[in-house]
């Protein structure tokens, strides 16, 4: 316990799901049937079994769906993965590695880094990271060529699969 209140602890997780409820009862209310956010969620959320992970308690999950929707998502990574080691003539090529990615784009492609928008990034150890390849970065090195493109399609798309997955 090491001077923590349970009570109060409990007191607070009450409110907090009191109030939480009571937004979401509101934005309900509000919420007109024909609205893009009731089609967006009636035809995408069920395809995203982690979105509705929530521990797996208290929700009826079909465990057969689940297991087919990863099988599925596995196998496309997989395809992803030959796919990716076969453009870049690495066998070993990983996606998910930034500093595979990063080699592949900007040292084996030629992309160039894109302007910084933000401060520069520094290790741990106190050097300046690299260049990077989040989605963002990735999108805008995409615009620089249809081969690119084509690289970083891919690599997006796996590392989707991969969290899905996971």
């Amino acid at each position: 316990k090491q001077g923590k209140d349970i009570q109060a602890y409990w007191a607070y997780c009450g409110k907090d799901s009191w109030y939480t409820l009571r937004c979401l009862l509101s934005q309900m209310e509000r919420l007109n049937p024909t609205d893009y956010a009731v089609s967006n969620y009636l035809k995408t959320f069920k395809l995203q079994y982690p979105a509705i992970y929530c521990a797996f308690e208290g929700f009826a999950i079909d465990n057969g769906k689940r297991l087919e929707l990863k099988k599925q998502a596995e196998e496309k990574a997989a395809t992803l993965l030959q796919n990716l080691q076969t453009m870049s003539a690495s066998p070993a090529f990983n996606p998910a590695s930034s500093v595979q990615v990063g080699k592949l784009l900007y040292d084996v492609l030629g992309a160039k880094k894109p302007e910084r928008t933000s401060k520069p990034q520094y290790t741990p150890t106190g050097k300046l990271k690299g260049p990077s390849t989040n989605e963002t970065t990735l999108n805008r090195l995409a615009m620089q060529h249809p081969l690119i493109a084509r690289f970083v399609s891919d690599i997006l798309e796996y590392r989707g699969e991969m969290k899905g997955i996971s």
